[in-house]
């Protein structure tokens, strides 16, 4: 055969073959966006479109893996409801709860709790809705997954809001403060376009990061991108650089295949050259099916570090002083049971090590009764739950614990009980300590601990965030034997000996299904942050959602020293 013609073949079947592979597997598409002083987005960028589809279909096991908001952003309300509806379900959960409106729950006494108790500032309620379209009270919309960063006076924390979801198609609201916490603005709604090329709503999961050199704020969040033609599931990432007054849209990363979505990032700044990290959640629609997307946003550089047909869920990235980045998630084996995993990569993201077992199997985090109810792993009064990791770095360069891993997550002992362990590494991510039982049960105690969030600051102390949900004696719950919700901090040195701890919120009820997000959704994580501006500061800075008026608000307190 003519050699020329052979070639040409070649050719010929390699171009067919890899433009099928882009048909099939779709790139992602990375835009970099600009904003006008009216608010317009100008979008820019590469993309290889691929198959695209109406709806997105998953089996009820793959459906169970999407976070709250995922779920209620790619499906939608589980039907549609009219402000008149919202008003009166207000009315009803007001008379369900039987106290006045506004009332606050005085904290019970916690024998559980020791005496030398971290002091925590006037708790304040952050996002202050009596100015907004509903006020405090309105039981549809939900506030709740706190993310948090802090630098010198200025305190940025972003939360969902099933509120301006309806009014403004952002769901990801946040607030800040110029003054260390002691007072708060509320914002509504990140910037949207209202028609393609650009972002056409944000979805929640929020999180915030700063940069400790610049002061820039940094807020990804769950977004849908239009082409001009086509929207697609994407994450979007803000900055702010003025503090937190503003953020406009930097950067997002989408994919062209509307059968394929993105669900639960979270991000990290390199503490020392300010690159930007997020991770994801990347649901494909052919195997494998789930995969844990490192996006260095900075440079552009998108990795799959993790992909399997079994279970994927909640990655989390860390930045160290030394550069390394590390990347914590859940992985589900061929029998279902979770583990957590971690991943480091010392290049940027551009190569990550082997995939390093921290801690597993899990016994489990679900109550049978109430998991049956909600259609996926739940606990006490119909709460879904999870065993997604918090990671945190000291990213101190000399010091005791300097260098230091966290993780934090929760899991059942042996007795059945829902704890909150911790766990350190002290060479860079290899070897994991056995991890420490990190809240306090005494005998009888049949509470359950979760939701944990963990933080280093400048000292070096490790704080931690958590829920507890255990008897209220005293206080009219509505079931489950009075099975209220408080805010937990403790204080860990870093070998992670307890310092100190305290409740920060008063007893709370619990208050789930009651906006349509979807079923026993009351969020799925709370934040705890350190003042990332210099050095020495021994503060931590705590965010949570909390019932106490009716629904989920969000409170602050700013944690101290004795």
């Amino acid at each position: 055969m003519n050699k020329k013609l052979l070639m040409f073949l070649i050719l010929g079947v390699a171009i067919i073959y890899f433009r099928g592979q882009s048909i099939a597997e779709p790139k992602f598409g990375v835009v970099y966006h600009t904003s006008s002083p009216t608010g317009a987005v100008k979008s820019e960028g590469l993309f290889i479109p691929g198959k695209p589809s109406e709806t997105v279909r998953l089996t009820p096991e793959q459906r169970r893996r999407l976070s709250g908001p995922g779920e209620f952003f790619i499906y939608g309300p589980a039907s549609p409801i009219s402000r008149d509806q919202i008003l009166k379900l207000r009315e009803t959960r007001l008379q369900q709860m039987s106290f006045p409106e506004n009332q606050r729950f005085e904290p019970q006494s916690d024998s559980l709790i020791e005496p030398n108790n971290i002091i925590g500032t006037k708790q304040k309620t952050v996002n202050d809705r009596v100015s907004w379209d509903e006020n405090r009270n309105t039981t549809f919309t939900t506030q709740s997954e706190t993310s948090s960063a802090v630098y010198g006076q200025h305190v940025v924390a972003g939360w969902n809001d099933l509120e301006s979801t309806w009014f403004s198609n952002s769901t990801s609201n946040w607030g800040v403060s110029h003054n260390g916490g002691n007072t708060f603005t509320a914002k509504v709604g990140l910037p949207i376009v209202a028609a393609g090329p650009g972002i056409l709503a944000t979805g929640g999961d929020p999180a915030v990061a700063v940069d400790p050199v610049t002061g820039n704020f940094y807020y990804a969040t769950l977004s849908l991108y239009n082409d001009g033609v086509t929207t697609f599931s994407a994450i979007s990432v803000y900055l702010s650089n003025n503090f937190g007054d503003t953020f406009n849209p930097m950067f997002t990363l989408f994919i062209g295949d509307t059968n394929d979505f993105f669900d639960k990032e979270f991000i990290a700044v390199d503490p020392s050259n300010g690159k930007v990290y997020v991770t994801l959640t990347w649901f494909n629609n052919v195997s494998p099916f789930y995969n844990i997307i490192s996006w260095n946003v900075t440079d552009v550089i998108v990795q799959t570090i993790a992909s399997n047909d079994t279970g994927l869920q909640g990655s989390i990235p860390g930045v160290g002083s030394d550069h390394a980045l590390y990347v914590a998630y859940e992985s589900w084996d061929a029998a279902g049971d979770p583990y957590l995993k971690i991943r480091k990569s010392t290049d940027f993201g551009s190569t990550f090590n082997p995939e390093i077992n921290v801690y597993g199997p899990f016994i489990g985090s679900a109550d049978p009764d109430p998991s049956a109810f909600c259609g996926r792993d739940a606990i006490k009064g119909n709460i879904r739950s999870q065993e997604f990791p918090s990671l945190a770095v000291d990213t101190r360069s000399s010091g005791a614990g300097a260098g230091n891993v966290y993780i934090a997550f929760n899991a059942r002992d042996a007795g059945g009980f829902l704890n909150v362990y911790l766990t350190r590494s002290t060479d860079g991510g290899t070897i994991w300590s056995a991890p420490i039982r990190a809240n306090p049960r005494a005998a009888g105690d049949e509470s359950d601990k979760f939701f944990p969030w963990v933080a280093v600051n400048g000292k070096g102390k490790v704080g931690l965030i958590y829920y507890e949900r255990k008897k209220t004696p005293g206080v009219a719950g509505l079931s489950n034997n009075n099975w209220w919700i408080s805010a937990n901090v403790r204080r860990f040195s870093p070998a992670l000996i307890l310092i100190d701890s305290a409740k920060v919120s008063p007893e709370f009820p619990v208050v789930v299904n009651n906006d349509f997000t979807s079923a026993c959704y009351m969020a799925e994580y709370n934040s705890i942050s350190a003042n990332r501006k210099g050095a020495g500061d021994d503060n931590f800075f705590a965010f949570w959602g909390d019932n106490r008026y009716g629904d989920p608000d969000i409170q602050f307190s700013k944690v101290v020293p004795n």
